[in-house]
């Protein structure tokens, strides 16, 4: 009998409680725009995320001729005392590569961009 009760304290230490320390996304407007995305983000500290969301869209219904294929890496702090937590404030960066027509005119290049971020997460 003890060493049921042991094994059990044991198992109980070895199955440590966290909280979420990792999380897939996906952005819904932007599907409903056939651009396909998706990203993640992983907790980095006691109030920090690092995420990275990558994007492509590919001749869509609304514009026959563009293709777009981009990432989004980004950092969050969480003002709801844990990651992944209520509001947020974050610094976010933006590579593309762009090819499209518009008005017989041909668009083809790397777009780089910065941005800050504010949002708040439910659940």
């Amino acid at each position: 009998m003890r060493r049921i009760v042991l094994i059990l304290l044991v198992l109980c230490n070895v199955m440590i409680a966290r909280a979420q320390s990792f999380a897939i996304n996906t952005d819904v407007a932007l599907l409903a725009l056939q651009t396909y995305n998706i990203g993640a983000d992983m907790t980095i500290g006691n109030r920090s995320t690092l995420g990275m969301s990558v994007f492509t869209v590919n001749q869509p219904y609304w514009h026959k001729g563009i293709r777009v294929t981009g990432a989004q890496p980004e950092y969050r702090y969480y003002f709801g005392g844990r990651p992944l937590y209520h509001h947020f404030v974050g610094l976010g960066l933006l590579a593309a590569d762009y090819n499209f027509v518009q008005k017989g005119k041909r668009y083809d290049g790397y777009a780089l961009g910065a941005g800050l971020t504010f949002g708040y997460v439910f659940g």
